[in-house]
């Protein structure tokens, strides 16, 4: 795979166009081309071992897996596999599912879950319990100079 930060750190620039990458270096001398392969842009090499399948593929779990590849769902690491876009590695098959990320819960987390029944507790009777507001100040006054807002509600 092509790390189009390690080549930016470089100094190298990349352009993008018709299926192929093509690198050059600070002075725009092209360095290279790398084509893409089911979505991705894979160096070619004629070797037919990479250090990761030399000791044979490295066998993990599907949370392993989840949290190497930057919590991505399960689905779409299965079709990665599947389509052979994950290389030097194998899906623990006594491990092929997980249970919740709680980075990924905690991550998605944006307020607490609204009740769907509303419970009431209103006064027996008028004037018991007033609820007040102050609003203000406001940036336009009104006719009579004033800047805030009261309001009083009876429960």
């Amino acid at each position: 795979l092509v790390s189009i930060s390690r080549l930016t750190d470089a100094g190298c620039c990349t352009v993008f166009d018709k299926g192929i990458c093509q690198i050059f270096n600070g002075e725009q001398r092209l360095l290279g081309q790398v084509k893409v392969a089911n979505s991705l842009y894979k160096t070619q090499s004629d070797y037919t071992e990479t250090a990761a399948t030399a000791k044979g593929d490295k066998q993990l779990t599907m949370e392993d897996l989840h949290v190497c590849l930057s919590h991505i769902g399960v689905g779409t690491i299965c079709d990665m596999l599947a389509k052979g876009m994950i290389t030097g590695v194998t899906l623990d098959p006594s491990h092929s599912t997980m249970g919740q990320c709680a980075s990924c819960k905690y991550g998605k987390a944006t307020r607490k879950p609204i009740g769907k029944v509303c419970e009431l507790n209103q006064s027996d009777k008028l004037s018991n319990e007033i609820h007040t507001n102050v609003w203000g100040p406001s940036p336009i006054q009104t006719p009579g100079k004033r800047s805030y807002y009261c309001s009083f509600s009876d429960d």
